[in-house]
C-alpha cells in the first residue's frame, strides 16, 4: 500500500484553494486529510525531524531526510480518508472560536481509528491517491516534490487587488481570536504595523517577513501575495510541465464546470457524480457567515490598495501565469 499520483493544490491564501479543494474532494478516487496538513509538518518539528527554530514557512529539498520522508508518508497515511464523517473522529483537536485556536481533546478513539484507517487501506484499498491543499506549500514545492515525486500540481492564482483585500479582511477577522497562535511558533512580540494593532502574524510566513515591521497591513498582505505566487511559480517551473496545470480563480468562478473539467482531465479522475455536481454548482466559500463573496468586495479596501499599486506593478511580470 502506498500513496501514488497525489494531487497537490498550490496557491496563495484566499486565492480559491479551498473552493477548488472542496470540489475535487468529492471524487471517490481521492483521499484527503479534510483539512490543511500544517499539523503533519508541525509533528515533524516537534519530533526533531525538522529544525525547531523555523524562521519562515519555507522548506527545501535539503530539509528532506529518509527519516522525515518516512514519518510524513506514515502520517498522511494514518490521517487521510475518503469519508468526511470518519475524518472528524480522526482529528485529535477541536477548534472553538473565541476560546482557543486549537484545544486538545483527549479522545481514546483517535489512536485506534488512525491505526484502523491505515490497516483498512493496506488490506482493502492498496495504492491510493491523495489530495492535498495547504497554502504554505507555496514555499515548499520542491520539498513536496521530493516527498511525492509522482505528484501532479494544480496552481491557482487570484487577481492581486481581490486577493490582497481578502487577506486584509482575514487579518482583521482573526484579530478577535483569543490565544490565537500559528506554527512555526515565533517571537513576534516586537512585530507591529503602522495601521494595525494586532501583533500576531497571519497566513503564510514568507522569507523576509520581518522587513515589514512598522509597515502597513496592505504592504504586508501584498508581500504575502507576491511571495506566495513568485516562490511557487519559480519552483513549479523547475518541474516537468506535464505535471503542472495553472488556472485562474476568476476562470474558476466564471465557468467552474469547464475549468474543473480541464483539471480532472489533467489529474485523470472521472468528471462525474458529486464532483460534477459541485463543479456545476460550487459551494459558497466565505470567511464570514454574515458577508458572502462578491466580485467587487475588494473595493472596500480600494484606498489602501491604491497606495500599493507600484509594488504590485513591479512584480507583475514575475507572477503572471499562462493558463492552458
Amino acid at each position: 500500500m502506498a500513496i501514488k499520483d497525489p494531487v497537490i493544490i498550490i496557491g496563495c491564501p484566499r486565492s480559491g484553494t479551498t473552493m477548488l479543494f472542496n470540489i475535487l474532494n468529492q471524487s471517490k478516487e481521492l483521499f484527503t486529510l479534510y483539512r490543511e496538513s500544517w499539523n503533519v509538518i508541525k509533528g515533524a518539528y516537534h519530533k526533531g525531524l525538522l529544525n525547531p527554530i523555523a524562521i519562515d514557512d519555507s522548506l527545501t529539498v535539503g530539509d528532506m531526510t529518509p527519516e522525515l520522508k518516512e514519518y510524513l508518508l506514515d502520517q498522511f497515511n494514518k490521517y487521510s480518508v475518503n469519508n468526511e464523517a470518519l475524518s472528524y473522529w480522526i482529528i485529535n483537536h477541536l477548534k472553538i472560536r473565541g476560546l482557543t485556536h486549537h484545544l486538545p481533546i483527549p479522545n481514546p478513539l483517535v489512536t485506534p481509528l488512525k491505526l484502523w484507517n491505515a490497516f483498512v487501506k493496506d488490506v482493502f484499498v492498496g495504492d491510493y491517491r491523495l489530495l492535498e491543499k495547504t497554502p504554505r506549500n507555496c514555499f515548499r514545492v520542491a520539498f513536496m516534490n521530493q516527498l511525492f515525486p509522482d505528484a501532479k500540481f494544480v496552481f491557482i492564482q487570484r487577481e492581486a487587488n481581490a486577493n490582497i483585500s481578502s487577506l486584509m479582511e482575514g487579518w482583521r477577522k482573526n484579530a478577535s481570536w483569543i490565544n490565537h497562535q500559528r506554527f512555526p511558533e515565533l517571537d513576534d512580540s516586537d512585530f507591529a504595523m503602522s495601521n494595525f494593532e494586532y501583533k500576531k502574524w497571519e497566513y503564510v510566513l514568507p522569507p523576509g517577513w520581518r522587513e515589514f515591521n512598522a509597515k502597513s497591513l496592505e504592504e504586508t498582505c501584498a508581500h504575502q501575495w507576491i511571495q506566495s505566487n513568485s516562490y511557487a511559480l519559480r519552483e513549479l517551473d523547475q518541474l516537468d510541465q506535464s505535471r503542472v496545470i495553472k488556472i485562474k480563480y476568476e476562470d474558476l468562478v466564471a465557468d467552474p464546470a469547464t475549468t474543473v473539467k480541464s483539471i480532472t482531465d489533467f489529474i485523470e479522475v472521472p468528471y462525474e457524480g458529486k464532483l460534477k455536481q459541485y463543479a456545476e454548482k460550487p459551494p459558497v466559500v466565505s470567511s464570514s457567515m454574515f458577508e458572502k463573496p462578491r466580485e467587487d468586495k475588494w473595493k472596500k479596501n480600494q484606498e489602501a490598495l491604491e497606495r500599493i499599486q507600484p509594488v504590485i506593478a513591479r512584480s507583475a511580470s514575475d507572477v503572471a501565469i499562462q493558463t492552458r
